[in-house]
């Protein structure tokens, strides 16, 4: 079973598995667009109306409902009180799953919960409470991502709802069919290692394609925000990744230098951001200690970072304190280059905005300093002279 986050390109995915023993899991149902609180912290609360979630959220879960191959679909920890005013999170919701998945979206596939040990998934401090709530709610397959006794305790109490009789027999037969319908449905056959690596590097194309599009939509947001770039520019990269370092250094046009990130160098980087030759730092948070640590810089030092975020948007708070956050929600060493190539292209100069008639005595119009947007991610050509 394959995960796939971005819901655009999950069809095209799953295009490239069929004939294959593994199926495409889009993730989450019904849509966690427009949340920045994170599911495995706290249990987000989504207000969306049923029209505004009919007409972004669910369009492209109808389209994979729609779809004729094996195929599941993953259930989300949070809350929609203004569709299913119960309160519960849509993996335990039968509004959510039996009334709009199955019967308005019409999906006929496996429906999978997300790890119910994240505290999104929190209804109970018992994790087999937890694991028959989902199943009554009409999840047909649990996960549970962590210890093997809580997979243990979760099985032996599905067992016991079985037994007990609060899950009933046909309710068990319906996921079983599903199931094994499912497995019909996969070829089970010995790899073929040349269509594996042609499906692989299909798929890494199409991650690839995600992560820039990603970052364009990110970077977007504070082009305008950024320094002028000179040859004399001291930047600083903060990264655990070299390799994230290596991209950015090739292509910026002022100087870089490397920070190592370790847990016993993370409480030097304030130290390093105030000295007065670092101009601006690049702050690559891979993982979520690092994102969090942010949280602990003075507001004079995160106005001078750019932080390049491959956690949940939520991982990093009060952004808006820095020079610019760019979330991009996975990891991307490649980000180095595209980041680089924003940061040092020229300053563009447009034309200013049509006036509706001259006034008298009025000064020259201001011509605002507008950047080049990332635009198709392609290198852009650098300054030859300072700026």
């Amino acid at each position: 079973l394959a995960r796939v986050c971005e819901p655009n390109v999950q069809l095209s995915h799953a295009a490239t598995l069929v004939g294959t023993p593994a199926y495409m899991a889009p993730e989450q149902f019904p849509g966690h667009g427009g949340e920045i609180s994170d599911s495995h912290q706290t249990t987000p609360k989504k207000m969306s109306t049923p029209e505004e979630l009919e007409a972004h959220d669910l369009v492209p879960f109808k389209e994979f409902a729609d779809a004729k191959i094996a195929r599941a679909i993953m259930t989300a920890h949070l809350t929609m009180p203004n569709i299913d005013p119960s309160g519960a999170a849509a993996t335990y919701s039968p509004v959510m799953i039996k009334d709009w998945l199955r019967q308005k979206l019409g999906f006929k596939g496996l429906v999978i919960t997300d790890d119910l040990e994240m505290a999104g998934a929190a209804v109970s401090a018992d994790i087999g409470e937890r694991a028959i709530r989902a199943f009554l709610a009409g999840n047909d397959m649990i996960m549970l991502a962590g210890p093997f006794n809580n997979q243990r305790r979760a099985f032996k109490s599905m067992v016991y709802a079985v037994t007990d009789g609060r899950i009933s027999e046909e309710r068990l037969n319906e996921s079983v069919l599903r199931i094994l319908e499912t497995k019909s449905l996969i070829k089970i056959t010995k790899v073929d290692e040349q269509k594996a690596a042609v499906a692989r590097r299909k798929l890494e194309g199409l991650a690839k394609e995600v992560m820039q599009r990603n970052f364009k939509i990110a970077v977007e947001e504070h082009v305008k925000d950024w320094p002028v770039i000179k040859r004399t520019t001291n930047a600083v990269v903060f990264s655990s990744s070299p390799g994230f370092f290596y991209r950015f250094q090739k292509s910026f046009t002022g100087r870089a230098r490397h920070f190592s990130l370790t847990p016993q160098t993370l409480e030097s980087v304030s130290e390093e951001l105030a000295k007065e030759r670092t101009h601006v730092g690049i702050f690559y948070a891979s993982g979520s200690k690092t994102a969090h640590w942010l949280s602990s810089l003075t507001p004079e030092l995160k106005a001078k970072l750019v932080v390049v975020n491959c956690n949940h948007p939520g991982k990093v708070e009060n952004q808006e304190a820095f020079m610019a956050v760019l979330n991009l929600n996975s990891h991307s060493p490649e980000s180095g280059d595209w980041l680089a190539a924003v940061l040092s292209a020229p300053p563009v100069i447009k034309d200013p905005a049509p006036q509706p008639e001259p006034v008298p005595d009025d000064p020259a119009p201001h011509l605002p300093d507008m950047r080049t947007p990332a635009g198709d991610l392609e290198y852009l050509k650098r300054p030859t002279e300072d700026n």
